[in-house]
């Protein structure tokens, strides 16, 4: 985007040391009023113009070598430039990259709770299961014991009644043999 803004301007500088140089043919030739015969004829004109020359060469040289290290910038801006949009890049691939990762990372953190909740939720399952068998059995052996219990009292009733019923029946068959004979 740079390049198309500066190359206009060297391009100036071009037009401007051409013209300028044009301009320095003319200035010794327009700068001297003096006879055309006399100028041509006199060493130190002749010196003048070659001092003049030499200027004008220097002149050039300059202005190439303000070319070339305009150019040199430019190129090292373009350089620049592509690599910080390379480092820029990077970065955006490495910040994708990251962002990617981290939401494998937290899918896979989300599964692997799902995973353990799960687990987790089947041991429990398994374990009210167990207790409920348990309570189960202890309701089952309350039961029971209370059953054998009530057979252990109703056996106890009936061996009490049954002593009774002998007591009863040894004491009536003695005193009704004694009582038998008295008669």
């Amino acid at each position: 985007m740079s390049d198309p803004q500066r190359r206009p301007s060297t391009g100036s500088v071009k037009a401007s040391s051409r013209h300028s140089s044009g301009s320095s043919r003319s200035k010794p030739a327009s700068a001297s009023s003096a006879p055309a015969s006399t100028s041509m004829t006199s060493p130190a004109n002749s010196t003048s113009a070659s001092a003049g020359k030499t200027r004008q060469g220097k002149k050039q040289r300059s202005d190439l070598q303000s070319q070339v290290d305009a150019l040199s910038d430019e190129i090292g801006s373009a350089q620049s430039d592509r690599v910080t949009r390379d480092e820029l890049k990077n970065e955006h691939y490495m910040a994708k990259y990251n962002f990617v990762r981290q939401v494998n990372e937290h899918k896979f953190l989300k599964a692997e709770r799902a995973d353990t909740f799960a687990e987790a939720a089947a041991a429990h399952q398994r374990a009210l299961e167990a207790k409920e068998s348990e309570i189960r059995l202890c309701e089952a052996e309350m039961k029971m014991h209370a059953a054998l219990a009530q057979a252990h009292a109703e056996e106890a009733a009936t061996m009490c009644l049954k002593i009774e019923f002998a007591r009863l029946t040894s004491s009536g068959s003695g005193s009704g043999s004694g009582s038998g004979s008295q008669a």
